[in-house]
């Protein structure tokens, strides 16, 4: 089986195992789109013009940026579009001034950027790659020369070096060599950007083990202000306190914890407190999800495969986290109201074991938590899933089999909700399925393959018993031969 139907298979099967998976960590289920492999960052943005939000992660192993645009209640299956090799950072802006939302890559394989022009549909031209500096790991954008272009901070980590890199825009989708941030021996992880003086000016803040400040002058130079010994991973810039000046929050796998300095306002930062965040948090976002005008934090937990959530007091301060699964090692987290409701919701980005990428969708209720995905309870060990309309409803409904035997069959009710399984059996382990009316009497049967047996649905909901075609199939395929 390819990843992709790998991905899918493991995707579907999360939704009816989920039970088992949120009672590990009182964790919530998220819903789960396949994307290219492994999903290493993602951004969020409205790439076809309907005034919706859309999906983004770079693959990693994939050299690919996934496009996942919204329609409905959810998202259509990704389209990839092929970078350099090995993105690991993305940001979105229009570059070229068409009115469009384009891509750029931070691509450490081969030392590059690949920048991907918008359409405005939805589609993307082929990339163009440019140097961003020795190993690019993150990229942001902002206009650090104010004269209304778009411009890039990229940093960069190699054995021995890191920098930050200015690349000036030109407008028309090219960047110019600006200047080059010394940022010492030890690699620059994340970049943002913020206002941290006052002045008007974009300033740029760099995680490493640590925070680097560069102060902006508003020509495209920098100056370089402070540093403090901090953190180790993604960053983000906000006003977490309400006094109207710039602080930063840097998440801390090895601590477990989420940093928070808060800014002066004069371009200095006060000691950093430590709030707890449970295991690996690798990024970390800000939003306001329980809209009480204070900003709360988000962080990503790759190894503990959850996003946790820290609810802000508007003092700088923030309370307990609270945790909610997610269906893969999710690296990344992005924000955005992602079901027009007018509630922020969350996004992640990760991969699972075989490499194949994933973003996770978790709707935000308003109040500080996120929707629980219903739970549905299968036969035992599920090893294969379909869809069809079983019961001739019109609705969808859901089909599994079992590697303990028998099948299981989920009525749905139209709205993304099932009734509880109806199991049929005993059969031998079921290995294979797939769905058809193989005798043309307008009922959707599938058809099952194990080590013994086959069994198809005679009308229904009630079965026919099973009749034996082999002993060794693992895998079963339909298609139509007669023309018909």
């Amino acid at each position: 089986m390819s990843r992709a139907g790998i991905r899918s298979l493991f995707t579907s099967l999360l939704i009816l195992t989920s039970a088992a998976h949120a009672a590990h960590g009182g964790f919530r289920e998220s819903v789960e789109y396949a994307t290219g492999d492994f999903a290493a960052a993602l951004t969020v943005a409205d790439f076809n013009g309907d005034g919706l939000p859309d999906i983004a992660p770079a693959n990693r192993d994939g050299n690919s940026v996934s496009v996942l645009l919204r329609s409905g209640g959810g998202y259509l299956p990704h389209v990839d579009y092929p970078t350099a090799s090995t993105p690991v950072a993305i940001a979105t802006g229009d570059f070229n001034r068409d009115g469009h939302i384009d891509i750029v890559t931070a691509n450490p394989g081969n030392g590059s950027l690949s920048l991907l022009l918008g359409n405005g549909d939805g589609a993307f031209q082929t990339h163009t790659d440019f140097s961003g500096g020795p190993g690019p790991q993150s990229v942001t954008t902002g206009d650090f020369n104010d004269d209304g272009q778009l411009d890039l901070a990229v940093g960069n980590a190699t054995l021995t070096d890191s920098t930050v890199s200015i690349l000036l825009g030109a407008g028309d989708g090219s960047f110019r060599t600006g200047q080059t941030l010394e940022a010492g021996a030890i690699g620059i992880f994340s970049v943002s950007v913020g206002d941290l003086n006052g002045d008007g000016n974009m300033d740029i803040v760099a995680g490493y083990p640590g925070v680097i400040l560069y102060l902006g002058n508003g020509d495209g130079t920098f100056l370089s202000a402070s540093s403090t010994s901090v953190g180790s991973g993604g960053l983000t810039v906000a006003d977490l306190n309400n006094d109207g000046k710039q602080d930063i929050a840097i998440a801390d796998a090895v601590k477990g914890v989420v940093s928070v300095l808060l800014g002066n306002g004069d371009g200095t930062l006060q000691p950093h407190q430590d709030f707890a965040t449970g295991f690996s948090a690798q990024a970390v976002v800000a939003g306001d999800f329980d809209r009480d005008g204070n900003l709360d934090l988000v962080t990503v937990n790759g190894e503990g495969d959850a996003v946790n959530i820290l609810l802000g007091r508007g003092d700088g301060t923030f309370g307990d986290w609270v945790g909610y699964g997610v269906g893969n090692s999710a690296g990344a987290v992005a924000v955005g109201d992602l079901n027009s409701d007018g509630k922020l919701d969350l996004v992640t980005a990760g991969h699972m074991l075989d490499l194949s990428g994933a973003v996770d969708v978790l709707t935000g209720t308003g109040n500080g938590s996120f929707q629980a995905r219903p739970e549905y309870l299968a036969g035992k060990v599920p090893n294969v899933i379909a869809s069809a309309d079983f019961n001739n409803d019109g609705k969808l409904d859901l089909i599994t089999g079992n590697d303990f035997g028998g099948v299981s069959v989920l009525l749905g009710n139209g709205d993304n909700s099932f009734r509880k399984r109806i199991d049929s059996g005993p059969l031998a382990m079921i290995s294979g399925l797939t769905v058809g009316d193989f005798n043309s009497e307008a009922h959707r049967r599938p058809t099952l393959h194990s080590d013994v047996a086959m069994a198809h649905l005679a009308s229904p909901l009630r079965w026919t018993p099973a009749t034996r075609r082999s002993t060794s199939w693992r895998r079963i395929s339909m298609a139509t031969v007669n023309g018909t």
